[in-house]
């Protein structure tokens, strides 16, 4: 699931764009964040991008192709394990941050 969102982070940074990974512990949760400075996601495709077969039309222009089922594959995957994934972006000034949060693993011993 990881690799969906640093691909498409990637994918829609332009060459000299930032990206950026970071992993924290909050309460019984971790929070891995995956963010970046490129496009962004327009406002009218932010509710409806972990849908399968939705692509957001501000994106494809600047990376055409995809199927569109990549962030629903990454919401099952992070559902299937008692989690939850949000994104955050700003179309205009550009960026979008994807944030996983799953349940910190109990030690039994």
């Amino acid at each position: 699931m990881f690799d969906n969102l640093i691909g498409n982070a990637a994918k829609y940074t332009l060459p000299g764009g930032e990206l950026a990974i970071g992993v924290k512990v909050e309460g019984a949760e971790v929070a891995i964040s995956v963010k970046d400075n490129g496009t962004g996601i327009s406002p009218a495709a932010l509710p409806h991008i972990f849908d399968l077969y939705v692509q957001d039309a501000h994106a494809e222009g600047v990376a055409p192709g995809g199927l569109g089922i990549g962030l629903a594959v990454v919401r099952e995957l992070v559902a299937a394990h008692e989690g939850s994934v949000v994104a955050t972006s700003d179309a205009q000034a550009g960026g979008s941050e994807f944030v996983v949060r799953l349940p910190l693993a109990v030690s039994l011993g």
